[in-house]
């Protein structure tokens, strides 16, 4: 697959799974198109791990990450 479709769907993907109702009352104006962004440029690929528990653990750490700059 070519860069420009992946990045595409992952515009896609980030914009579809983060709604209004999602992340109402969840934090201050401008919450929800940081999360957006957050899922767009995230690269899943860029957390390697041997087990579910270290995938686990690594994700989380780069979402508290985003949470941070976006605060």
């Amino acid at each position: 697959m070519n860069k420009e479709f992946i990045d595409l769907m992952k515009k896609r993907a980030g914009n579809g799974s983060v709604g209004p109702s999602t992340a109402r009352s969840m934090g201050p104006a401008g919450t929800i198109e940081a999360a957006k962004i957050f899922f767009h440029e995230f690269d899943i690929r860029s957390i390697k791990a041997r087990s579910e528990a270290s995938f686990l653990k690594k994700l989380d750490k780069a979402i508290r990450c985003a949470r941070h700059r976006m605060s």
